[in-house]
């Protein structure tokens, strides 16, 4: 299950990703990617309000305490964008469901 570019406060993140994490079926993946929240500043494109992004730490906080969730990778990425002078600055987290 991929959960992209989720810009939403930080409880409505929060209640969307544990539902996807939920939802996984034994042995599934959650992918979730989107704007780093300090893509703002040092960044290119995404929204510029800090508070509707997310870090991989957010994220993994906001899926702390899901039962069977095994952590794969969490991580800030750059992303080179055509045209653009600067990278974009993204969040990478994966996760799967144990058996």
């Amino acid at each position: 299950m991929v959960v992209a570019y989720l810009q939403r406060e930080p409880g409505a993140c929060r209640v969307t990703l544990r539902k996807a994490a939920a939802a996984l079926a034994p042995g599934g993946m959650l992918l979730a990617v989107g704007h780093h929240s300090t893509n703002p500043s040092p960044g290119t494109g995404g929204p510029p309000n800090p508070a509707v992004l997310l870090s991989p730490k957010d994220v993994v906080a906001d899926l702390a305490g899901c039962e069977r969730l095994t952590m794969g990778r969490a991580e800030r990425a750059r992303r080179p964008v055509a045209g653009a002078e600067r990278d974009a600055i993204g969040t990478l987290v994966r996760l799967r469901r144990q058996d």
